[in-house]
């Protein structure tokens, strides 16, 4: 079974890095996508906020924001989703970490550590 996943990132080039080092993975029905400025973007977290015990989830990670809006000066344009294989859904979450990405909190919350 597959798992679905959307990533968000704040330019053209942050998604397309990611959809690059996603090949080496089972992946599937990639694309990456603009984000119109009238979309409803509601509040993302940082994936690599996910891997922080305990409290808020705010505490040991340098730069974290409690959660990015649209309002927000640091606004995402581009949306990077993916379907990929159920044994390698950790691994793009890491590499969605490493990448700088910023996803939904339920997805955030299924990987965290």
């Amino acid at each position: 079974m597959a798992e679905h996943m959307h990533a968000y990132f704040r330019s053209e080039n942050d998604a397309e890095s990611a959809l690059a080092k996603l090949q080496k993975l089972k992946v599937e029905n990639i694309f990456v996508d603009s984000i119109p400025d009238d979309t409803d973007r509601g509040i993302f977290i940082p994936a690599a906020a996910t891997n922080v015990g305990g409290g808020s989830g705010t505490s040991g990670v340098p730069g974290y924001l409690e959660g990015i809006t649209h309002d927000d000066e640091n606004t995402f344009t581009h949306m990077l989703e993916f379907e990929v294989d159920e044994e390698d859904a950790e691994e793009a979450f890491e590499l969605l970490k490493k990448e700088d990405a910023y996803v939904d909190e339920s997805l955030g919350n299924k990987f965290k550590k």
